[in-house]
């Protein structure tokens, strides 16, 4: 209520105002319970003075009463804890000196012993002379807070111990693993390779195909454990993706062979050929899908397509679109987004019908978001499928590109084959070469060809055909049509599951080329260049190739290797690979890493393969104990880590330890015979010359 008095010719008249003023108490009423339940202190320094006055709620924060006469500096001063106090003295006096602003956390102790974190605020003021006179600030409990940040940043150490241990488990698991399978597949792949009846060598070929389809499972685990932990990364290289894509065909061929599909490979002419890339995850991803495909694919074809979709050459950029395309079962459109879940595929009884982990997609897509680029899918139950993705990536500088010319004399060519996509993919890289071309579907459509027209300078013949085979076909063009191999070659392709069939029949009929399908671009060019060049096409012309391992010139006489291994199966199957690659070497084998440097001064050997976990003295610690020695005698040793463990970045560790290569293990001949060329034989005809 508010009342004002004034005179008038009656008399003093009086005037009362009434004002609501509920709202302003409740709210003043709210910002002091808010006040209070905050528990924010006030303090203000008398710096001139050296004195401190606090509010009530400064008593409360310190567990003092206000009826205590102490200083109230040296009550502050005695609650902090000792190892603050002169943090926060020194702040106070640099705050105070103008050279920071005073915000700190400190810790105090109350009489009862327990802890609490305060956050402490303050500003200076200063008289006319610019002299420091007062500060005034705040004080308030933050112990929640700090409670909180200690339990965040324990629960963070605990998942990152975590982490790792399950990194460490999956790396031993899959040591533990893969020690037996080494041994499954490493001998299996020396047996086949062995004089055996035709039911011995299908037998031998199931327990190996069935040990690599293990292997496969325990790679999509692991690689997947990677990927959802962030420890997967890529490393890009030069590439060719030509070259990439015919390798990927070449090692899904026998998949799609014991099923008798038809593999495509499709590579548009205007594909820029070299780029930047990771090459292991991107053949991984292609492996995948192409795998995926023959799996769900009973009849038909499985084609691998790569076409450019645009360039950008300010970037130094281009865009691939990569497909694989099936005739498969095809996917119900409802269940098209749920494969691409980790473990699932289109419902359970396709893992109980075609097998596998269901993490096949999932790994392609999450590598491919490595890349920027994600998985598409157009399906047609009962028709097939086509996954599909586009992926940006940069163009080598200056690469020089190769011109595409036509060979001399090849004009026109007839292709023979019932695959519509076939021919279909021939006649573009054909095309591409200037050359012309005319289609056959089956062995009589060619025959009638052949009748009308003479001209042309080669025919391309598929083998599996029907009405009439293409072995049928090139024995009517030997033999009735009286045509040799020098007045019109052919070229057969075939699968190899018929290359002992194809083989005598080359001989027979003179079959100038045979090759299995996919015939890639650049094979393609070569034979035609053969054919431009060679006066006499069935003289078979061989190049002069440098001598192998597997050679006779090359049995590792006077050669020492020492296998550090302590397994006593894959001691074994070292052993048994390295006699058939190198049979005169000597071979020394130690089983842990304190008789490899030990035999390494007695022994002298020209090459080291090291496993890397090993009893009493891992294989990493030898190598360095050998690099040690190798510094005073000024020699250097080749040493080969081998290893099952699938630790993120053990291949670095083990290059940064001092090892020159690596293999992982299934460790077969073909891997072996690869490191004793590059370590043994090419250092010794390097040796040779110089002498």
């Amino acid at each position: 209520m508010t009342l004002n008095s004034t005179w008038s010719p009656k008399g003093f008249i009086t005037v009362a105002a009434f004002r609501d003023i509920t709202r302003r108490v409740n709210a003043e009423s709210r910002l002091q319970a808010a006040f209070e339940a905050s528990i924010i202190g006030i303090w203000d320094y008398d710096i001139l003075h050296n004195k401190i006055y606090w509010d009530e709620t400064m008593y409360k924060l310190y567990g003092s009463d206000s009826k205590n006469n102490e200083s109230h500096y040296d009550l502050w001063i005695s609650r902090v804890h000792p190892e603050d106090v002169n943090k926060i003295e020194s702040l106070l006096q640099d705050s105070i000196a103008g050279h920071s602003v005073y915000d700190t956390d400190f810790r105090i102790i109350l009489p009862g012993g327990s802890l609490r974190y305060i956050r402490a605020k303050g500003t200076v003021y200063r008289d006319e002379n610019n002299n420091p006179v007062r500060m005034l600030g705040t004080n308030w409990d933050i112990t929640g807070q700090k409670t909180l940040e200690a339990s965040l940043t324990e629960a963070k150490h605990k998942a990152e111990a975590a982490s790792k241990s399950k990194s460490e488990f999956l790396a031993n698991m899959s040591h533990e693993i893969r020690t037996p399978l080494n041994g499954i597949i490493g001998f299996t792949d020396l047996l086949i390779k062995t004089p055996l009846s035709e039911s011995q060598a299908e037998y031998l070929k199931n327990v190996n195909n069935s040990a690599n389809l293990l292997l496969d499972v325990i790679n999509d685990i692991l690689d997947f454990s990677k990927i959802e932990a962030g420890k997967l990364e890529l490393h890009s290289e030069e590439i060719d993706v030509y070259e990439l894509c015919e390798q990927t065909i070449d090692v899904i061929r026998h998949l799609a062979e014991q099923k008798k599909l038809e593999v495509l490979l499709n590579i548009a002419p205007d594909i820029q050929r070299y780029v930047y890339a990771d090459p292991v995850r991107l053949r991984q991803v292609l492996t995948n899908l192409l795998s995926n495909a023959i799996k769900f694919t009973s009849e038909g074809e499985v084609e691998l397509q790569l076409k450019s979709m645009k360039s950008d050459e300010e970037q130094n950029e281009t865009t691939f679109e990569f497909s694989v395309r099936d005739t498969g079962v095809g996917i119900a459109p409802d269940k098209l987004q749920k494969i691409f879940g980790a473990f699932d595929q289109e419902d359970s009884s396709t893992t109980r019908k075609y097998g596998g982990t269901g993490l096949g997609l999932t790994i392609s897509n999450k590598l491919l978001a490595l890349m920027n680029s994600k998985l598409d899918v157009k399906s047609e139950l009962n028709v097939g499928s086509e996954f599909y993705f586009t992926v940006k990536f940069v163009v080598p500088e200056q690469k020089p590109i190769s011109k595409k010319t036509s060979p001399r004399n090849i004009k026109k060519i007839l292709i023979v084959d019932d695959n519509d996509s076939n021919r279909r993919i021939l006649e573009a890289m054909l095309a591409g070469m200037n050359i012309h071309t005319v289609m056959a579907t089956n062995g009589i459509e060619a025959m009638e060809l052949l009748e009308k027209h003479k001209d042309f300078d080669l025919a391309i013949v598929d083998y599996n055909m029907p009405y009439m085979s293409g072995v049928d076909l090139i024995a009517h063009i030997r033999n009735t049509m009286k045509l040799s191999s020098e007045e019109f070659p052919v070229m057969l392709l075939h699968s190899s599951a018929n290359d002992e069939l194809i083989f005598n029949a080359a001989k027979e009929l003179e079959i100038n080329f045979n090759y299995t399908k996919p015939i890639h671009s650049g094979k393609l060019k070569a034979v035609l260049d053969q054919l431009t060049n060679d006066d006499s096409l069935f003289k078979e012309t061989k190049k002069e190739a440098l001598p192998t391992a597997n050679d006779t010139l090359f049995t590792g006489k006077d050669i020492t290797i020492m296998v550090a291994e302590d397994n006593p199966v894959n001691q074994l199957l070292a052993r048994e690979i390295l006699m058939k690659v190198v049979p005169d070497a000597k071979l020394v084998i130690v089983e842990n890493g304190k008789e490899a440097v030990e035999k390494y001064q007695t022994e002298n050997p020209n090459l080291i393969f090291m496993d890397i976990q090993m009893p009493e003295m891992s294989g990493l610690d030898a190598t360095k104990k050998i690099r040690e020695i190798e510094k005073l005698n000024g020699a250097h040793i080749p040493i080969i880590a081998l290893t099952a463990r699938v630790l993120n970045g053990e291949r670095e560790t083990c290059l940064e330890q001092g090892m020159d290569d690596y293999l992982s293990k299934p460790v077969v001949l073909d891997k072996v015979k690869g490191i004793v060329d590059s370590y043994l034989f090419f250092n010794q005809e390097n040796k040779n010359d110089e002498k």
